[in-house]
């Protein structure tokens, strides 16, 4: 949270960064779509999207739980480890 001018109510008010963001899912697999960062007022709710790349390098922790983020590995990991399996396989023996 830091301190700016709000351009709606004219004076330093204090401004919240909030996260919007869509994820995808198969069944419980999910991964993140979208994700979209703001700055609001914390008095009259308005403020301006920011730029999502800078923003992150900021985060000290992603905000979006774990599951959300990276379900999707939980999905691709056997369907991996069968084609691991089956390339090793001629070669090993």
């Amino acid at each position: 949270m830091d301190t700016r001018a709000c351009p709606s109510c004219e004076k330093e008010r204090p401004f919240n960064l909030l996260l919007q963001y869509k994820y995808r899912h198969v069944y419980y697999f999910r991964w993140v779509s979208k994700r979209v960062y703001h700055v609001a007022c914390s008095v009259c709710n308005r403020g301006a999207q920011v730029d999502t790349k800078e923003t992150q390098a900021k985060l000290e922790k992603d905000p979006i739980p774990f599951m959300t983020r990276r379900g999707w590995m939980f999905l691709a990991a056997p369907f991996a480890a069968v084609f691991l399996y089956a390339f090793l396989q001629p070669l090993l023996g």
